[in-house]
């Protein structure tokens, strides 16, 4: 093993053994308690046929053979009974530190920056590392699990090899050379199993899309209208028949290994099982003895193939357990942080700002714009023109690749990443709504955390307060039915009212509006835009749209054209300029204006 490899073993059995101090430190009692048991029961089996026999030989009196058997045999339950509570209690325990552990993990990626987490190698290195939280036998639980139950394991078996070479030296160069042949046979198995690890983990990545996709409430509509339950469940058929051939040939590559190590243990055995009866035969072995003896060797073997099996085993689980540490273990330390802003409204401004996503080309290049505090300006351009790029890096969900982004004169990148989102409302198209409560959705906060009487402003400001009187439990309604099947599933409209409910409430400096009513009809549309207008009052505001009719409000409109600004100005300005912005409205007005009506009219 190399050294690297030596320092890795380290750091992930210490890092497992502060997760068991930190969450559950009762294991390492029932570690100990089980490892003396579990250490002391072979012993206890080889030496139950030496008692019996010695007594026959000897010719004790039945009450002595039958008194000599009973305190083995309750010695045997106790130790039995002490490893079983004990295996019992820390199978419990250990569950508790997976959870925990994996609770670290999911807070772990809920802080990655948000364009890691768009990254193709860091979802597959996600995909890779929730592997350690699959369950009983697999990473952080399978690792605990293969040391808790291996270490009085082998102290028996060194307390059985030492008998068994004490004996007779053959037998002691028998088992070594039994044992580093099964463990190369099982350090094979488990390097093959190592290396189908990845495309297992996307398989098992697709089979949860699939399940989840088959569960989700909110595809029901599409699942039925569009016929979908046959390509659904196709999809998840074929992905278990994949899953099943990735494991039916994992098993067939395994079977030389098996019937070659089923082969070597015969062999192994039946040397020693011949030393044995040869040594009795010529009376250099009591029959006494060769009766402890010959249970010494079927506890040895099997023993020793169930600790090899697993220590060939332990580097696979490992490895997965040293995925997650270094990743929650991963140090992201911003140096020389600097307070956020508190001047309102706030002036934004991108000083030769280029983007790329992970296939590196250019979305966003050299833009240079600046936004007057409490200016409300629209971004308005074709599909693909970089218009949700522009708000992603806006609100520090992207970082720049090249330039820099100001907030009051303070580069974003020089700002805490927990704390610069409070800068920011943002009202999307695609808004989510949480399986919590109304006036959790509104607040985003902890129950003992909200401001009852803000929500119910917020939701009057918004239009939705009627509705949510209705509920029966008001603002305290549970919404969605996934955790709740009574929750209630709002409308279209009364969802992008949430949203607004949400923004008013969170009351940052700058507003952000990503496309909020493209799925609104006309009439919702200019109700909310008149709620709009009134929300962005003492803000800067950043406007999103493809449909320019709904501009008219802002004071500035920028064109965007493949990561560029090719057009400002107002409404009216860029009318008389005659240029693409003025093309792209004339043809989508003529979507909106009656029979007889001018563009100008719209």
């Amino acid at each position: 093993m190399s050294p690297k490899n030596r320092l890795h073993l380290r750091e992930n059995f210490a890092f497992l053994l502060d997760g068991c101090r930190k969450y559950e430190p009762t294991v390492f009692v029932l570690f100990a308690l089980f490892t003396v048991c579990s250490a002391l029961l072979p012993f206890l089996s080889v030496l139950l046929p030496k008692v019996l026999v010695a007594g026959l030989e000897q010719k004790w009196a039945l009450n002595r053979i039958l008194l000599s058997a009973g305190m083995l045999g309750a010695a045997g339950m106790a130790l039995g009974g002490g490893q079983a509570w004990a295996q019992a209690m820390f199978s419990v325990r250990v569950i508790s530190v997976r959870l925990k552990m994996c609770s670290v993990y999911n807070a772990k990626v809920m802080r990655m920056r948000f364009d890691r987490i768009e990254d193709p190698e860091e979802l597959k290195r996600i995909a890779l590392s929730r592997q350690a939280f699959w369950g009983n036998d697999y990473g952080v639980e399978g690792v605990m699990h293969k040391i808790f139950d291996n270490v009085g394991v082998l102290i028996s078996l060194l307390g059985l090899a030492a008998m068994l070479t004490a004996l007779h030296p053959a037998v002691a160069l028998i088992v070594a050379a039994g044992a580093a042949v099964s463990f190369q046979l099982n350090r094979r198995a488990a390097k093959l199993e190592e290396q189908k690890q990845p495309e297992s983990a996307d398989v098992r990545r697709q089979l949860d899309y699939m399940s989840n996709l088959s569960q989700d409430f909110s595809f029901g509509k599409d699942e039925r209208l569009y016929g979908m339950r046959g390509w659904i469940l196709g999809r998840f058929d074929g992905l278990i028949r994949k899953a099943d051939g990735l494991e039916k040939n994992l098993k067939k590559a395994h079977l030389p290994r098996v019937l070659a190590d089923g082969l070597f243990v015969l062999l192994r055995e039946g040397v020693v099982y011949a030393v044995l009866i040869a040594m009795t035969v010529s009376g250099k072995l009591a029959l006494s003895d060769f009766a402890m003896y010959f249970a010494a060797v079927a506890s040895f073997s099997t023993l020793l193939n169930c600790l090899l099996s697993e220590i060939a085993r332990l580097p696979v689980e490992l490895k997965k357990v040293d995925l997650i540490r270094q990743f929650v273990t991963e140090k992201d330390v911003q140096k020389n942080i600097l307070p956020l802003p508190k001047q309102r409204p706030l002036g934004l401004e991108f000083k030769d700002v280029s983007f790329a996503y992970h296939d590196g080309k250019k979305v966003i290049e050299h833009m240079n714009l600046s936004i007057r505090p409490g200016e409300k300006v629209a971004v308005v351009g074709l599909n693909g023109a970089g218009k949700s790029t522009l708000v992603k890096l806006l609100t520090a969900l992207y970082r720049p690749i090249e330039g820099k982004i100001l907030a009051g004169g303070t580069d974003l990148a020089r700002l805490d990443r927990e704390e610069v989102f409070k800068l920011f409302t943002t009202l999307y198209q695609d808004v989510h709504v949480f399986a919590m409560t109304v006036a959790e959705n509104v607040a985003m906060q902890p129950k003992e955390r909200i401001d009852r009487r803000r929500v119910q402003r917020c939701l009057e400001m918004a239009g939705l307060w009627e509705k949510i009187q209705s509920l029966p439990g008001g603002m305290d309604a549970m919404l969605l039915k996934n955790i709740d099947l009574n929750g209630v599933e709002l409308s279209g409209g009364q969802t992008q009212r949430l949203a607004l409910a949400r923004a008013i409430y969170r009351d940052a400096p700058v507003l952000v509006l990503d496309e909020p009513t493209a799925a609104l009809d006309p009439l919702a549309e200019y109700d909310l835009y008149q709620r709009f207008a009134e929300l962005s009052e003492g803000r800067t505001s950043i406007f999103i749209s493809h449909r320019l009719s709904s501009t008219r409000f802002c004071d500035r409109i920028l064109l965007l054209e493949d990561g560029r600004i090719v057009e400002s100005g107002t409404h009216d300005e860029l009318m008389r300029q005659n240029g693409k912005y003025a093309a792209l409205f004339r043809v989508q007005a003529q979507y909106y204006q009656e029979e007889g009506v001018q563009d100008e009219a719209v």
